[in-house]
Parts: structure tokens; C-alpha cells; sequence
């Protein structure tokens, strides 16, 4: 059985963030200049063609946890 999650992309003061269902942010510190730039970021971090099995998907960044 697959687990996924969500990874979305937030505006906070400095710029836009990923963040995730619980709030973690995966890249602590880290901000984009635009939501393009972090869903690039977040393609890089998780690729479809690893075993993240990471892809963009209507509302954010969908991941396989396990």
C-alpha cells in the first residue's frame, strides 16, 4: 500500500515556501521568489523517477512516503 503526501507551496513574509500537511517545511529557511520556482525546487528534491514517485498534481506536489 502506497502512503502519500501533499507538499504545498505557502506565502509567508519573505517569499513562498513548501510546506506540508502537518506544517513541516522541508526546506527550513529556505524561500522562492515565485510558487513556479518552489513546485521547480520541489521536482528536483522528489523526482517522479525515484522512489518518491514525486508529481505535480492540482493543489500542490504529490509525494509516495512509503
Amino acid at each position: 500500500m502506497k502512503i502519500t503526501e501533499l507538499i504545498k507551496v505557502e506565502k509567508t513574509e519573505s517569499g513562498y515556501q513548501l510546506i506540508d500537511a502537518k506544517g513541516n517545511y522541508p526546506q527550513e529557511g529556505l524561500t522562492h521568489q515565485s510558487r513556479q520556482s518552489a513546485y521547480r525546487d520541489a521536482a528536483l528534491l522528489w523526482p517522479y523517477n525515484s522512489t518518491w514517485e514525486g508529481h505535480k498534481v492540482k493543489g500542490g506536489y504529490r509525494i509516495t512516503i512509503s
